[in-house]
């Protein structure tokens, strides 16, 4: 994150991908509410016995929110739950503002990360399609 350069910032897990206009409607929701973050929903894979399932928790999260922001506490307490970050983007120069990093040395880094970041912002956007799929 120290040599980012973009107005936004991503990120992508090595193993997972992304619909090919997942940034486009991420960045859409953005500029649309003046939010500091958006996020989509994901689908997770997951090989039980040599079947796939398909998961997306985050769905149900989306879906509890009315309308395509959140900004409220409740809203935001929602969004909370979804500590990931693999289906969000990030205003840049507000993570520099409130010094929001990730921690170095802890495992599922997302968490913090995210909470930090999601209680910091006046708004995030929400896209409720399937963008990311890890």
């Amino acid at each position: 994150m120290r040599l980012a350069k973009g107005k936004y910032i991503g990120f992508i897990d090595s193993d997972d991908w992304i619909d090919k206009n997942y940034y486009e409607k991420l960045l859409q929701s953005v500029a649309e509410h003046n939010a500091e973050i958006a996020m989509g929903n994901v689908i997770w894979y997951y090989d039980y016995d040599n079947t796939i399932e398909e998961r997306s928790w985050i769905e149900r999260i989306l879906l509890s929110i009315e309308g395509d922001v959140a900004e409220s506490v409740i809203d935001k307490k929602k969004v909370v739950r979804a500590c990931t970050v693999v289906n969000k983007i990030f205003l840049r120069s507000f993570m520099e503002a409130n010094n929001i990093k990730f921690y170095e040395g802890l495992y599922w880094e997302d968490n913090p990360f995210t909470v930090i970041s999601t209680i910091q912002a006046k708004k995030v956007g929400l896209v409720k399609d399937v963008l990311s799929h890890s």
